[in-house]
């Protein structure tokens, strides 16, 4: 585990945590340089200004902001789906080293909850100098300062990410005193996603973070168009084209005459009657691992 914490934690600090794309340029009054092309269209994201009720602007950057993205003072830049600055890693969490903070914290959890254990029966056992147990109890003492400090954080960052929230969101959430809900909640398992990774086993290991993406997200239903291409995409579309995504299960894409129980209310599939569609990929998943590994065409 000591090995994984340290692995994350150099992930976590040489990867960058995501930047707003060029095509996002253009002047305060206007639409951001990918938005001109279809008269913007394209252009519709749910976060919006709370004094005038427009659209987010970076005057430091001379930028438009997607949603979820704002300026990192440390960095001196905006930081796509940011978290916060984490000084331990001398860089900001965001978008695309948000799988890496969070493994480095767990498992942080985990070694130092180890070390600890070991203490203690070493202690127990005796036997020990009088220098090698001030030692001991000094290893004791750092070890359960940094289970207390860290166990509650870690619990934390665990709810945040099951709820599609950011730390920054959740601030502003108490702020207001309002309920501990996320517009970008889609459902545990596409909320682990969102942060670990399709692939559900390398979602241990510091690899395979999203790579891509993190300037759109789906809100309470709704596409806030923030890429051009799946923007042209979405204006292209028809009305009842919409309307059929809108009656189908965001997971698996089936409709109520397929058997999928989550068509009806278009989220995800309910609990147990719809299970199959998640294991079911995560059994395809599984199978085309174990294909490779075995050498298997």
């Amino acid at each position: 585990s000591f090995v994984l914490a340290m692995w994350a934690y150099h992930e976590g600090m040489v990867t960058d945590p995501g930047r707003i794309p060029d095509g996002w340029r253009g002047e305060p009054d206007g639409l951001p340089a990918f938005a001109q092309e279809t008269g913007g269209l394209c252009f519709q994201p749910q976060e919006r200004k709370k004094t005038s009720g427009g659209y987010r602007y970076c005057n430091k950057e001379n930028i438009f902001k997607p949603d979820r993205a704002h300026y990192c003072h440390a960095l001196s830049r905006n930081v796509l789906r940011m978290d916060h600055y984490c000084p331990w890693f001398g860089n900001c969490v965001g978008y695309f080293n948000h799988k890496y903070f969070f493994l480095f914290l767990f498992y942080s959890v985990i070694s130092s909850g180890v070390a600890q254990y070991h203490f203690i029966q070493a202690l127990s056992h005796g036997g020990l100098s009088s220098m090698q147990t001030i030692m001991i109890y000094q290893g004791v003492g750092l070890s359960a300062l940094i289970n207390v400090f860290l166990t509650p954080f870690c619990g934390f960052h665990c709810w945040l990410i099951s709820k599609n929230m950011t730390t920054l969101e959740f601030c502003e959430q108490w702020s207001k005193a309002t309920s501990w809900t996320s517009r970008y909640d889609q459902g545990l398992l596409r909320n682990i996603q969102s942060v670990f990774g399709n692939r559900w086993y390398l979602w241990p290991l510091p690899v395979a973070a999203p790579t891509v993406g993190g300037v759109f997200f789906e809100a309470n239903g709704v596409i806030s168009l923030a890429d051009a291409d799946s923007a042209r995409t979405d204006a292209s579309s028809s009305s009842e084209q919409r309307k059929q995504e809108r009656s189908c299960c965001r997971y698996c894409g089936k409709g109520s005459s397929s058997g999928c129980s989550g068509s009806s209310s278009g989220r995800m599939c309910a609990s147990f009657a719809g299970c199959t569609c998640v294991f079911n990929e995560l059994f395809q998943d599984a199978c085309l691992w174990g294909s490779r590994m075995l050498g298997w065409s």
